[in-house]
């Protein structure tokens, strides 16, 4: 069992929260199995009831069809997010689940994180928080598909994504993988695929940022911050820092 396919989820509740270096630890070592998912491949976000699912590689979408066969893309997941933590506590409908690219994910069993919450309370305390994180970005991008303008929205998201990652240690604040398909972006930001490669040459243009060869590069984190009004205050990240060792 590799420990490292659980760093990244430690990493990302340790940037929400403060956890004890031997909280870190426990969590590390936590029995899981290993789950593929290859570009465009869906599965339920129920599929795995009794499982915790977390990224692990890669990226994965949420989205949602309508009766039309439309779809709506409502959470990218990165390394380190937790699929279906909410899930497990509002009996709603199944969502869907579909890689970005080929992605891999982490199944933890539910009764064994239980166990360590039971006796490490400032772990429930986190696995809460990136719960309500989950609703805060949701109501952001529900903000920026309804009201902010197409530039603004890629523009946003780009910021969003980079934070993020860096978060996790998969950036450097200025580059990032980026295994998305222009048909992700316009399912994500209400946008057709034409009209999201229009907007990515203006933000090219202007300086901002550059998406090719799959890399996106920021031009001007200042100005595209400004210019797409990303604040990351809702990433629930500003709050708490890593503080714990973490093993490699």
């Amino acid at each position: 069992m590799d420990i490292a396919h659980l760093d990244r989820f430690v990493r990302r509740l340790q940037s929400r929260a403060e956890l004890q270096e031997q909280t870190c630890h426990a969590l590390q070592r936590l029995k899981f199995s290993l789950l593929g998912l290859r570009r465009g491949v869906t599965i339920g976000s129920r599929l795995h009831p009794n499982h915790l699912m977390v990224v692990a590689d890669g990226v994965a979408a949420r989205f949602k069809t309508t009766g039309t066969g439309a779809r709506q893309i409502v959470s990218f997941y990165v390394p380190g997010d937790p699929l279906n933590l909410q899930d497990r506590f509002v009996d709603d409908a199944e969502d869907q689940i579909e890689g970005v690219g080929v992605a891999s994910l982490v199944l933890v069993p539910w009764p064994s994180i239980d166990r360590l919450c039971a006796t490490n309370p400032e772990l429930r305390a986190a696995l809460w928080r990136s719960a309500s994180t989950e609703m805060s970005i949701l109501r952001e991008w529900l903000t920026t598909v309804g009201r902010r303008e197409a530039e603004k929205r890629l523009g946003h998201l780009l910021c969003e994504l980079i934070v993020r990652l860096k978060a996790v240690g998969l950036s450097d604040g200025t580059r990032m993988a980026w295994p998305f398909r222009q048909e992700h972006l316009a399912d994500a930001a209400g946008m057709t695929a034409v009209h999201v490669n229009r907007m990515l040459r203006r933000l090219r243009e202007r300086g901002f940022a550059t998406v090719r060869s799959g890399i996106a590069e920021i031009g001007d984190w200042d100005r595209l911050r400004e210019f797409a009004e990303f604040d990351d205050v809702y990433l629930g990240l500003s709050t708490f820092r890593p503080t714990a060792t973490i093993a490699v």
